[in-house]
């Protein structure tokens, strides 16, 4: 491994701390994002996507390209996928119109509100078992 567990959370921590205050604002459009699937208006799949898309391009540039690859140069790569996937959302989620988004009632679904739930709710909970990434204020 390039790097080794210091320099990996090194990265976190100083990641956490350049784009502080965005955490917020990102577990917000999250909050917005599953609130749009579950009532599923109009142009939920519309916003949804643009904000996947948001997601995908903003952690290839700015964490894998500006902040991960001072330790790893693979994370050139990881960003270019990244980026990669953040526009496939584009193109086959808004202008395709081919990635929606709804509350159903399949084991898929289950299976995908049970991650969602994990990431918006329990991961950030993990810090009640001591558990905190380097430079991650505690939100909850």
């Amino acid at each position: 491994m390039p790097f080794n567990k210091e320099e990996f959370l090194g990265v976190f921590e100083h990641y956490n701390k350049s784009v502080f205050p965005l955490q917020i604002a990102f577990v917000l459009l999250a909050l917005v994002m599953v609130y749009l699937a579950y009532k599923n208006f109009r142009y939920s799949d519309t916003i949804i996507n643009n904000s996947l898309a948001f997601y995908w391009i903003w952690i290839g540039i700015v964490y894998h390209i500006c902040f991960f690859s001072a330790i790893n140069r693979a994370a050139y790569l990881f960003g270019i996928l990244f980026i990669t996937q953040g526009l496939v959302f584009l193109y086959a989620g808004v202008l395709k119109k081919k990635l929606n988004y709804s509350a159903g009632k399949s084991l898929v679904a289950y299976f995908g509100w049970t991650f969602i739930a994990y990431a918006l709710i329990f991961y950030p909970q993990r810090r009640t078992s001591g558990f905190l990434l380097p430079g991650l204020l505690d939100l909850c």
